[in-house]
């Protein structure tokens, strides 16, 4: 004998996602802001972008062409030679936006090199650490870039129909 289930109720017809109706509750977003603002060792400056390459982003199109990003776990780039070796990859490949870890560089900055540039997030030390290497054309839609900790990285680039966040 066959058993049969009760069917889900269907919202076909309707307009919208079911969930547009319901209402979603964070109940620790308020919990987490209270744990931040209340910790000694929090740091508002975080929360800030560290800039944009140019002053009024442009936006960034790519109807013609698809826009290539891609992830790679380069194991150092604290040798001599690995940077221009991830770039050649990078041409070779033709992709648009890289985001990097392992990268073992202390600190954090931006670097403009070839027709390349490369934003970092790294602890004190050499270990982990990663980064967000972009093509020529990307930068100029960069709105800002967040370096959280040694091992994230954001970053905002104004594009259409709404804006990009990789992190």
């Amino acid at each position: 004998m066959v058993q049969r289930r009760k069917l889900k109720r269907c919202h076909a017809g309707e307009v919208g996602p079911p969930a547009a109706k319901y209402h979603a509750v964070n109940s620790n977003r308020q919990e987490v802001q209270d744990r931040l603002h209340s910790d000694t060792n929090y740091d508002a400056s975080i929360l800030k972008p560290r800039g944009g390459i140019a002053a009024d982003a442009s936006i960034l199109r790519t109807r013609n062409a698809p826009l290539k990003i891609g992830t790679w776990n380069v194991r150092t780039l604290f040798q001599a030679g690995k940077f221009d070796n991830l770039l050649q990859e990078m041409k070779e490949m033709r992709v648009d936006i890289l985001g990097i870890s392992e990268t073992r560089w202390t600190e954090e900055g931006m670097i403009d090199k070839k027709d390349y540039k490369m934003v970092y997030s790294g602890g004190s030390e050499h270990s982990h650490g990663v980064g967000i290497v972009m093509s020529d054309v990307v930068p100029k839609s960069l709105i800002g870039y967040w370096p959280v900790s040694d091992r994230i990285i954001m970053c905002k680039f104004k594009a259409s129909p709404f804006d990009l966040t990789i992190v």
